[in-house]
């Protein structure tokens, strides 16, 4: 028998407690008309992925586009509000479906971002920047239709709520307010935001008799300057928002992945407020790959353990093929042709599963050895239902090569754990239960390989454990 107390060690420890996570999600935006018109089987199928717990990715929170366009322009999206006051529901009939879809499979989280105000509330009168060079200053609201723009917001949520029997969890006024673009976009400075949040859309939602969570600012960067700090230092705007949403199209020079730190949100992370990612993916050539997929596992844990989010967003939980050339992009999780219904499954998709079907709304992320040795992430998490307790614990490998390691459990105990891996021929299948005896269990980590162990809890605790020598962590 093998000496495991000179294997790499992880000790999970139930009384270390961090934040409570609301959910991992994806962004349907200019999607659902495609997948309403799939193809079946292909359609039911994707949407079994997509929201399934047993054999999908059981994503929590389903993100949703305020569109803006003119049902003239955009017939599949047309805006709710094309002239002022003349108000149209007849245009988000996919988006309704789809999102009624998630509902029945469980979703219980909806959000809704507005892109870009209507083309008449702006100063270019256009809901995009399509000048050349761009002309950010003129892509912006008007500041005599700000009162307009706050009742547009707040009648959206309440005619989904009494017209479409959908209840939004949040919305965000703005995605992006530092990007003017050739797609739906408006430009704010960081006061004119925050000004807007409390002196119109405040009073725009009693007015409407609707209660909503705020999500701002939603910039293009993992970076709370300079836009959620004008937020949270006044405040009544800090209590009106109640998520602190960041994109994450930033990346780190070093390893030209997504740049996620602590530092970034310093002063969210001192607040205790809500810190959501609500957005990344890549623009890059389409990557099939686990290596592709592993950057993104890797991306997760960092935002779980050191940045400490509550939620992780990816963009498009689905990519048609008729969206055009975005579908040779990596901005998709699934890939699909309406008119026959057939879809492709990415890699990071199922990494992405790894933590939304197991770690589920609610769940405390609880102490674990964060970096066992270089290449290995290990994060875990408890929830809160006493009535069923349970244990997730994620590990990620990767190196090229099998990594064996022994993980201790202190302060909590479990019986035994599940083993559900994601490879390079594997895609979350599951694998063999794994005992846990006096506190402890072993287990070989697969090369380049994401690993979930998901199990009941038991009264209890474990016995303390062995001594073993802990590596420094390495990002």
């Amino acid at each position: 028998m093998s000496d495991t107390s000179t294997m790499p060690h992880v000790l999970i420890d139930g009384n270390e407690k961090h934040q409570e996570i609301d959910g991992f999600g994806a962004s349907f935006a200019k999607q659902a008309h495609l997948l309403l018109r799939c193809a079946e089987p292909g359609r039911t199928q994707i949407l079994d992925l997509l929201f399934s717990r047993t054999g999908g990715a059981g994503l929590s929170i389903f993100r949703n586009q305020i569109n803006s366009k003119s049902a003239v322009i955009d017939p599949d999206y047309g805006t709710i509000e094309p002239s002022k006051n003349t108000f149209d529901f007849d245009h988000d009939e996919a988006q309704i479906w789809l999102m009624k879809e998630a509902k029945h499979r469980g979703v219980a989280t909806f959000v809704s971002t507005a892109f870009s105000p209507p083309a008449w509330m702006k100063v270019n009168n256009n809901t995009i920047d399509d000048s050349d060079p761009p002309k950010p200053e003129r892509n912006r609201l008007r500041r005599d239709r700000r009162k307009d723009y706050a009742t547009y917001l707040a009648r959206y949520v309440r005619e989904y709520r009494d017209r479409f029997g959908i209840e939004l969890y949040a919305i965000s006024p703005a995605n992006e307010p530092d990007v003017s673009a050739a797609y739906q976009s408006c430009t704010w400075a960081p006061a004119d935001l925050h000004d807007f949040i409390r002196d119109f859309l405040k009073p725009a939602l009693a007015d409407q008799r609707v209660s909503i969570r705020l999500i701002a600012p939603e910039p293009l960067a993992w970076n709370e300057l300079p836009y959620a700090l004008p937020i949270e230092n006044d405040p009544e705007t800090n209590a009106l928002v109640q998520i602190i949403g960041l994109h994450n199209y930033n990346n780190d020079a070093a390893t030209n992945e997504p740049a996620v730190s602590a530092e970034a949100v310093a002063q969210t992370r001192a607040l205790k407020k809500r810190l959501w990612m609500t957005e990344v993916s890549t623009l890059e050539p389409d990557d099939k790959s686990m290596r592709d997929a592993l950057i993104w596992a890797k991306t997760i844990h960092k935002h779980m353990v050191i940045a400490g989010s509550n939620a992780w967003l990816w963009w498009w939980g689905v990519l048609g093929e008729a969206t055009g050339s975005h579908f040779g992009t990596g901005q998709g999780l699934i890939y699909f042709r309406h008119e026959d219904g057939t879809y492709t499954i990415r890699k990071r998709f199922w990494c992405l599963a790894h933590y939304s079907r197991f770690i589920r709304p609610g769940a405390v992320r609880i102490g674990a050895t964060a970096s066992p040795v270089d290449g290995v992430y290990v994060s875990a998490y408890r929830s809160q239902e006493e009535s069923n307790p349970t244990l997730v614990i994620v590990v990620i490998n990767t190196t090229a090569s099998d990594q064996p390691c022994t993980i201790s459990l202190v302060n909590i105990a479990a019986d035994t754990l599940q083993s559900y891996v994601t490879s390079d021929t594997l895609d979350l299948a599951h694998m063999a239960g794994i005992a846990v005896t006096n506190g402890e269990l072993a287990l070989t980590l697969a090369p380049r390989s994401v690993t979930t162990l998901a199990g009941d809890l038991k009264s209890g605790q474990s016995e303390p454990p062995k001594k073993y020598k802990i590596y420094v962590p390495h990002f």
